[in-house]
């Protein structure tokens, strides 16, 4: 639901469009499979491909890493990387073309900054907006959305989820 809420409010439909979707955790993944869904051509970008890899046969989208891209010449990037620091954000900002659209798909961690030149963002006339959660806007319910593209694809579930815990498990789980 969040990866369609960030698709359909960010990105104009542009028919063939190059994007880029920075990250390999599940918001990224999501993101990528709905915009190639859409017709985007979708390369999605990681520092270690190894954790998207499994998902090579099922993603209509190329598989790189994040340092290897040449810059400047997505028409659109999706930063939806951890939010850890500010270098996902600074690639976008590198690897979309002038004129074109950055979309923030993640909570950035408090205390963050970008440190650019914020005129060259500007000059460039870029287009930058944040995309968090998801909701029912315009006759579209990201959520409902979202199951009714899950629910014929059970392979895509499947290749998201990595086992299934009890809630007394959870605090062990997320140290892992």
């Amino acid at each position: 639901a969040v990866a369609i809420h960030g698709v359909r409010c960010a990105l104009p439909a542009i028919a063939g469009g190059r994007l880029a979707v920075i990250g390999s955790g599940a918001v990224a993944i999501c993101t990528a499979a709905y915009a190639a869904h859409l017709g985007w051509r979708v390369s999605l970008l990681a520092r270690d491909v190894s954790r998207v890899a499994v998902l090579q046969d099922k993603l209509n989208a190329t598989l790189g890493l994040v340092g290897d891209s040449p810059h400047a010449h997505f028409d659109a990037v999706v930063d939806a990387a951890s939010g850890r620091d500010a270098q996902p954000l600074d690639t976008a900002l590198a690897l979309v073309r002038d004129g074109g659209r950055v979309v923030v798909q993640n909570a950035y961690d408090p205390g963050v900054r970008l440190d650019r030149d914020l005129r060259d963002v500007f000059r460039r006339s870029l287009t930058i907006t944040g995309s968090f959660s998801f909701c029912r806007r315009d006759g579209h319910d990201d959520f409902a959305d979202a199951l009714s593209l899950l629910t014929p694809r059970p392979a895509w579930a499947a290749a998201l989820t990595h086992g299934r815990y009890s809630l007394r498990e959870l605090p062990e789980v997320l140290n892992r």
